[in-house]
């Protein structure tokens, strides 16, 4: 069923090693996320747009910009007087440029760190 590989292909690409108490909650959230994986996948596609017309690549119709992640925070009242939407962009915007370190070869991590 594709469903249940696109589950697996996300699940293997997930990244929690640096969040607190990781990894005694992983099999919790492993079952969390599998239960509504479809749920999930469907609110993704609708806010990236779900299909390569008009990107670059595959890879980046498949990522949440920050302007679709703005109209989530939005949509969703997702921000709150303690998490307010500037810090929202913060961590949205650390996110992705750590993501940009990781697929860069070694030589090239100075200049995105430091640019």
């Amino acid at each position: 069923e594709i469903l249940h590989k696109n589950w697996l292909v996300c699940w293997r690409n997930m990244t929690f090693k640096d969040l607190h108490d990781f990894p005694l909650w992983e099999t919790q959230l492993h079952d969390i996320i599998k239960d509504a994986f479809a749920e999930l996948q469907s609110i993704f596609l609708f806010y990236c747009g779900g299909s390569i017309a008009g990107s670059e690549s595959i890879a980046s119709a498949t990522k949440i910009g920050i302007m679709e992640m703005l109209q989530f925070a939005k949509d969703t009242d997702i921000t709150t007087k303690e998490f307010k939407l500037d810090e929202l962009t913060r961590h949205f915007t650390s996110a992705a440029s750590m993501d940009k370190v990781e697929l860069t070869g070694s030589a090239a991590r100075h200049n995105l760190v430091a640019g």
